[in-house]
């Protein structure tokens, strides 16, 4: 009984444009010639959340589903959100990049770092200015990724704007002018109330993101629940989208069943 019923592993690439039958290529069947899946995404980046909820949805043989979502910026906008047709209906539910990049950062660790003042708050302020920096010199180019630049506190403002445009692939050569970059900084304190207040937007809109999952599963008939598994000091994600197919005790209660016929 043990051999047969116990779970395997499968990590597998998920593409949105995959048919159910492709899904299930690599898997191996139980004896029974049926499968059943349990597609688990962790930390699902963008659409990779959205790709397991359809497949779930749509694919007979996926009877569960655990989603922790992050990177809601990364959505595709349409098609990632919304999803439900209740939240599709609400009048002003568009979510823009900034909201939805706002909602992945951790209020908790935050409210720490301001708590103990470091210069580490310093990163707002420069990444502000070199902002300006880059849509003054190609205003075409919005929101580039920049990558980490370490130690960022101990540098002058310059020195940080030269990295960051050799990071996004600018000239970081470029003449810059200092006395506005002074004046930016001069600001700093000022950019770090508003990256606070924008801050405290960050549940808001991530519970909206992660209701309008849970609709569109219920709206189809699913059982479905948000349950938060561990403190979000741990990690800002923290919120587990779970999803059956037949109501939620039946299917604990089943495997429960299974875990003791196993023993």
């Amino acid at each position: 009984m043990h051999s047969h019923r116990s779970p395997h592993h499968v990590a597998q690439w998920v593409d949105p444009r995959t048919l159910c039958e492709e899904v299930l290529l690599p898997l191996e069947t139980s004896p029974q010639g049926e499968a059943r899946l349990l597609l688990t995404g962790l930390h699902a980046c963008g659409d990779l959340s959205v790709a397991l909820l359809r497949h779930f949805s749509s694919c007979p043989e996926v009877v569960a589903l655990a989603s922790v979502g992050c990177c809601y910026m990364k959505l595709s906008d349409p098609g990632g959100y919304p999803l439900s047709q209740w939240v599709a209906a609400l009048p002003g539910y568009e979510l823009s990049y900034r909201l939805r990049e706002g909602a992945c950062h951790a209020l908790e660790e935050y409210a720490e770092r301001l708590q103990k003042a470091g210069p580490g708050l310093r990163t707002h302020c420069y990444r502000a200015a070199l902002e300006t920096v880059i849509r003054h010199v190609q205003p075409k180019l919005r929101r580039p990724g920049v990558q980490g630049i370490p130690r960022v506190h101990e540098l002058k403002i310059e020195e940080y704007v030269q990295r960051g445009l050799q990071r996004v692939g600018l000239d970081p050569q470029l003449p810059l002018n200092l006395a506005a970059l002074q004046a930016h900084q001069a600001q700093e304190n000022r950019v770090v109330a508003f990256f606070s207040l924008a801050l405290l937007l960050a549940p808001l809109v991530e519970t909206l993101i992660l209701l309008d999952r849970l609709l569109f599963l219920q709206e189809q008939g699913f059982h479905s629940e948000l349950l938060p598994i561990f403190s979000p000091e741990l990690s800002p994600r923290n919120l587990v989208l779970v999803a059956t197919k037949r109501p939620l005790g039946q299917a604990f209660s089943v495997l429960e069943t299974e875990d003791t016929a196993a023993l």
